[in-house]
């Protein structure tokens, strides 16, 4: 007989080594093969023997110590759950996440009470045991995951992705979110105020109004897939079915207005709110542009000289940054008009279909240059008068330093080869409005060649639109000609 540790060989009369041994072993010939969580976690009697066992009849400071026991209880716990795991191949991913936050649970208990532990005993064995036992309980942190099939995206760990366990995140919700751009820390149940609120609903999902820490934020979940090809997003190459990828979209779109020194669109991040993750947007102020497109202003009164010349530089930054983002889907209702005095606040929203892989700027025809493919709901043409800041900004980008550093984790190859190629046909289209005179420095003293101000200039050709072609300008050159030139002509 074996004393426990291992039986004896029938040949050598040596003791066999326990097969958790034998796999050992094995494991440090053949890479690979995997450690399972309960065996890099200490086992009770492991833990007691590292500790140092209780006195017979349970006295002494095992009796009075509750932290120990504590730890001990939880320990148990931990190894009976992981006893009874779902199963990955026949279990679905709500039950091992619910698994898996269960298991983390009853993990924060035994480092809590370990904590506690470690305050009284600095130094010694029982130091040494409970600091071990909670690099332990990180190992199984680590692979508790993997071990039941749960794929979270890698670069989402530590305190992050506590907080997405917390928050019912399962990792099917962050399949195309970048990770790098989840701001799970500062936005997440425990820093909301109050309980989100709807403001609408477009064709891709519902819109929530969020305050968290005292700020308004608009929160849109994140897709994984529409489940259908809805237009413009098939027409430009977005494949929303399989690789939608929204949430990237529309941060990269702020990034490159940021690049380009230009709030015409709204910083975002993905944040997560009662079991959802999503994009969350600063909140911009106005309304949509079409909801002003029956006749009512959206200022009072007489509209300033430099309100005028604000309105007409942002609207062109917008049509700018549309541009070399490749978004067409710009009609009226994607973005915000506020008008308060002098101060004028142009903001673009739901970039959800920018950057597709098709859409590229035509370079065989004489300028305005139209964009395709032809089915978009945009402005299809590049613009006819440009701002001479914003000018200057496109001209001094450079692709490889400037923008792929910031695009690259968010779009995929395809999509950053026709960024690059829509820049570079931008900086020729800004060459030839130099070239004519229509980069403006002051919007309200800019004149043509024909003596036009900026108004006259950009209502050029302005006509009424019913409702049944309210969605396709092929014909229209800016955002101004549409949507405002009908308050001037």
């Amino acid at each position: 007989m074996g004393n426990g540790k291992g039986k004896l060989d029938k040949v050598s009369g040596a003791k066999k080594k326990p097969k958790k041994n034998i796999v050992d072993d094995i494991r440090l010939i053949i890479p690979g093969i995997p450690v399972l969580p309960e065996q890099c976690l200490f086992t009770i009697q492991g833990f007691q023997e590292a500790m140092g066992r209780a006195p017979k009849g349970d006295v002494g400071i095992f009796k009075r110590d509750v932290t120990y026991k504590s730890i001990c209880s939880a320990l148990s716990q931990v190894h009976m759950l992981l006893e009874n795991a779902p199963d990955k191949d026949r279990d679905g991913e709500d039950a091992r996440v619910d698994f898996e936050q269960f298991v983390n649970g009853k993990l924060d208990k035994i480092e809590k009470a370990a904590a506690e532990y470690l305050e009284r005993y600095k130094k010694g064995k029982k130091h040494g045991a409970v600091t071990n036992l909670l690099q332990q309980v990180d190992d199984v942190r680590k692979q508790l995951p993997t071990w039941i099939g749960l794929d979270w995206p890698e670069g989402l760990q530590g305190k992050k992705l506590d907080l997405a366990r917390k928050a019912g995140i399962t990792p099917s919700q962050l399949k195309g979110v970048n990770i790098a751009h989840c701001d799970f820390l500062r936005f997440n149940d425990d820093t909301m105020v109050g309980e989100p609120k709807f403001l609408g609903k477009g064709n891709v999902n519902e819109v929530q109004l969020i305050n968290y820490e005292g700020t308004d934020y608009v929160f849109k979940q994140e897709e994984v897939s529409l489940g259908k090809k809805p237009d413009p997003a098939g027409a430009v190459g977005i494949d929303v079915v399989n690789d939608y990828r929204g949430g990237n979209r529309n941060i990269a779109c702020g990034l490159v207005s940021e690049l380009l020194d230009t709030t015409v669109i709204p910083k975002s991040r993905f944040a997560v709110a009662r079991g959802k993750v999503g994009l969350l947007m600063d909140k911009a102020p106005g309304k949509t542009a079409w909801a002003y497109r029956f006749g009512k202003k959206p200022w009072d009164g007489e509209l300033s000289e430099k309100a005028l010349a604000s309105l007409q530089e942002q609207l062109m930054d917008l049509q700018v940054c549309d541009i070399l983002t490749g978004q067409p889907d710009r009609h009226g209702e994607n973005y915000l008009v506020n008008c308060e005095g002098d101060q004028v606040t142009i903001t673009g929203i739901d970039c959800d279909f920018a950057f597709g892989k098709n859409i590229e700027v035509l370079g065989d025809e004489t300028p305005p240059y139209k964009t395709k493919p032809g089915k978009i709901n945009g402005i299809g043409f590049m613009p006819p008068l440009i701002g001479e800041k914003i000018a200057r900004e496109i001209q001094d980008m450079d692709y490889a330093t400037d923008l792929l550093p910031q695009l690259s984790d968010l779009l995929s190859e395809e999509e950053l080869q026709a960024t690059q190629h829509r820049l570079i046909k931008l900086k020729e289209h800004i060459n030839q409005l130099q070239e004519t005179g229509r980069v403006v420095n002051d919007w309200s003293t800019w004149r043509s060649d024909k003596g036009q101000t900026v108004t006259e200039f950009l209502s050029r050709g302005y006509k009424e639109f019913d409702d049944e072609k309210i969605t396709f300008f092929r014909d229209v050159q800016s955002l101004f000609q549409r949507d405002f030139a009908k308050f001037f002509v």
